[in-house]
C-alpha cells in the first residue's frame, strides 16, 4: 500500500500543492486541480472548505520559502489557483441547492437562506484562510501571503464573484419555478444543508471530469500541431 493511501484528502492536498509549487510548470492550473480533486474526497461542506483551504496554502508556503527569488510570482499562482477552484465549488454548491430545493417538498426559506449564507461564505473563508497562514508564518512568505490577502480583500475574488452570481440566479431559477411559497420554518435544515454538501460534492466530480478531458484534448492537440 502506498503512503498517499493513507492521507485524507486535505493531507494530500498539501502535499500535492508542495510538489507542484516546487516542480510544476503551470502553478496556478496543477493548483486549481489539486484543490478541486480534495474538494469533491467529501461533503462540500464549510469545514471541509476550510481545511482544504489551509492545507493548500500551508502546502504552498512550505515550498515556496525554499525558492526567495521565484516566492512572490508562485504564491500569487497558487492564490490564483486556488481562487478559480473555490469558484468551481460555488457553482457546484448552486446546482446542488437547485436540486435539493426541486426534490425536497418541505424545503423552506430558512433552507434557502443557510444554503446562500454558505455560499456567500466562501470568499471570507479564502481571504481568512491566506490571513491565518500568513500570521502563523514564521519565514519570508508571511509578509508576501499578507499582501495577497490584502489585495483580494480590495480588489475582490473570482470566487465572490461567481458566489454572488450563483445567488442571483439561484434566486431567478426559484422564483421561476414557483418555490417562493415554501414554507417560513423548516425543522430539518441539517439534513438539508447536509444533502446539499453531498450533492454539490457529486456536481463538482462532474466539474473535474470535465476539466480532465479539457486538458487531454489540448495535449492531444499540441501533440498533433
Amino acid at each position: 500500500m502506498s503512503k498517499d493511501t493513507k492521507q485524507t484528502p486535505v493531507e494530500l492536498a498539501r502535499t500535492a500543492t508542495e510538489e507542484a509549487v516546487k516542480y510544476g510548470e503551470n502553478i496556478s492550473a496543477e493548483v486549481r486541480d489539486i484543490t478541486i480533486e480534495a474538494l469533491r474526497r467529501h461533503q462540500l461542506d464549510l469545514e471541509h472548505i476550510k481545511a482544504v483551504t489551509r492545507a493548500v496554502l500551508e502546502g504552498a508556503e512550505d515550498a515556496a520559502k525554499l525558492n526567495s527569488d521565484r516566492m512572490k510570482d508562485t504564491l500569487k499562482q497558487v492564490t490564483e489557483g486556488l481562487d478559480e477552484a473555490l469558484g468551481k465549488s460555488a457553482y457546484a454548491s448552486k446546482l446542488a441547492i437547485e436540486e435539493t430545493a426541486g426534490r425536497i417538498k418541505d424545503f423552506s426559506e430558512h433552507d434557502l437562506k443557510r444554503a446562500t449564507d454558505d455560499l456567500s461564505a466562501l470568499e471570507g473563508i479564502f481571504i481568512e484562510s491566506l490571513n491565518e497562514v500568513a500570521n502563523s508564518s514564521k519565514t519570508v512568505a508571511s509578509d508576501t501571503l499578507q499582501d495577497l490577502a490584502n489585495h483580494f480583500k480590495n480588489s475582490g475574488t473570482a470566487v465572490g464573484q461567481q458566489a454572488r452570481e450563483e445567488i442571483i440566479n439561484l434566486s431567478k431559477q426559484i422564483e421561476k419555478t414557483g418555490m417562493e411559497n415554501m414554507a417560513a420554518v423548516s425543522e430539518a435544515t441539517k439534513s438539508f444543508t447536509e444533502d446539499i454538501a453531498r450533492a454539490a460534492s457529486g456536481f463538482l466530480d462532474g466539474i473535474a471530469d470535465s476539466i480532465k478531458e479539457t486538458k487531454k484534448e489540448n495535449q492531444a492537440n499540441k501533440k498533433e500541431d
